[in-house]
């Protein structure tokens, strides 16, 4: 994998932060168990010129919580690690996490071209992030067919409870059934709808998805 990085050298050390891109990398290349070709990384000191960028695209400004961002293909916007306490509202102790989530974007996005369902996206990125799930309790349950587009997704950001359904997919099933869904999915230009998604889902599967969401709820 090529590696292209852009910091401020005064602040930053390349040596550092590269160790911190290959971390990230390397927990996810071990669960999809492919490479990607390339991956650029620029890192931001302050949110002011972080916003640059992201205005362009969505014609406003980021909120404190909002830490990266995929602009383009295999290239990801980030704070440094050394602003990351200052500039965001997380904790510097998130940053690898963070990036790790997003590296995965990329992966899922390089390997099998997927946009939805957007839950099992953000959820499994979560996963391979190695986000601690042991004290998340889930207020309420959201509708997965209202987490399945981008849109709907970010209406509630159910990030918890995404990651906490994808990580009861992964001790009750294998992983490579999980790889060949996503595989199954990339029909349509990556595009499925909700009962697209269940029909494949029970393919591979073997099994009806609201039943598994069921079995997964009554576990809780």
């Amino acid at each position: 994998m090529k590696l292209s990085i852009q910091y401020n050298k005064k602040i930053d050390s390349e040596k550092k932060l590269k160790k911190l891109v290959y971390f990230a990398y390397n927990l996810n290349k071990k669960f999809f168990k492919k490479e990607l070709l390339s991956l650029q990384i620029k890192f931001f000191y302050t949110r002011k010129n972080f916003d640059v960028y992201f205005k362009k695209i969505y014609n406003q400004l980021s909120l404190s919580w909002i830490v990266a961002w995929i602009p383009y293909q295999r290239y990801i916007h980030i704070f440094s690690p050394s602003v990351f306490s200052i500039e965001t509202s997380h904790n510097k102790k998130n940053f690898i996490k963070v990036l790790t989530h997003e590296i995965a974007h990329i992966f899922i996005k390089e390997l099998y071209h997927i946009n939805e369902p957007r839950w099992l996206i953000e959820g499994l990125a979560d996963f391979i992030a190695e986000k601690d799930f042991k004290n998340i309790k889930l207020k309420t349950v959201v509708n997965f067919k209202d987490l399945h587009t981008f849109e709907d997704f970010h209406k509630s950001n159910s990030y918890n409870q995404s990651g906490l359904f994808i990580k009861y997919l992964l001790e009750n099933f294998d992983q490579d059934t999980l790889l060949k869904l996503l595989s199954s999915l990339n029909n349509n230009g990556g595009k499925n709808d909700f009962n697209d998604f269940k029909k494949i889902f029970k393919t591979i599967y073997k099994i009806n998805f609201n039943t598994v969401v069921k079995n997964w709820l009554d576990k809780k």
